[in-house]
């Protein structure tokens, strides 16, 4: 039996890691990436699950440094919850947000949120899922957009 009801898993580098039974601990300290001369790459994620409730949440923060312009920015968040309501398999709740500044421009502020649900069928090795999701972004240039409004139904066959 585990000392702790927690599995942890944060991104940031260099790596300290432990496994004891089912717990990992990974902690990696974070480093500005450079991917040309004028702009560099910041991002890092934290996910935990509570394995007796199957509450998670999942958190990512990225920062895009361009020089001469402002820093683009973006935070995103999913809270779900994993049970089993079916004996076929794992049902998956989730609710998530996510929020953008100066990017993809200098100008753009950004946001969407969305629900989704996935259904496993553990003997079959397929999922079922379904998800809505509303985007909206802000400009202060052309071309302007509309909030968009997404729905998707799937299935997932691992073989």
């Amino acid at each position: 039996e585990s000392r702790f009801p927690f599995k942890l898993s944060l991104a940031l580098r260099p790596a300290f890691r432990t496994e004891e039974g089912d717990n990992q601990l990974q902690i990696e300290f974070p480093q500005m990436r450079s991917v040309s001369v004028d702009v560099a790459i910041l991002e890092r994620s934290f996910s935990l699950l509570h394995e007796a409730s199957g509450l998670n949440l999942t958190l990512s923060a990225g920062l895009l440094d361009r020089d001469g312009q402002n820093s683009g920015t973006n935070m995103w968040g999913k809270l779900g919850w994993l049970t089993k309501l079916f004996p076929v398999g794992e049902t998956g709740f989730s609710v998530d947000y996510d929020r953008s500044i100066n990017f993809p421009t200098n100008r753009d502020e950004g946001y969407s949120v969305g629900g989704a649900v996935v259904q496993q069928f553990e003997n079959y090795g397929t999922e079922l899922y379904m998800q809505y999701r509303v985007y909206s972004l802000d400009r202060d240039v052309e071309p302007s957009v509309q909030n968009m409004n997404v729905g998707t139904i799937g299935a997932r066959v691992k073989f």
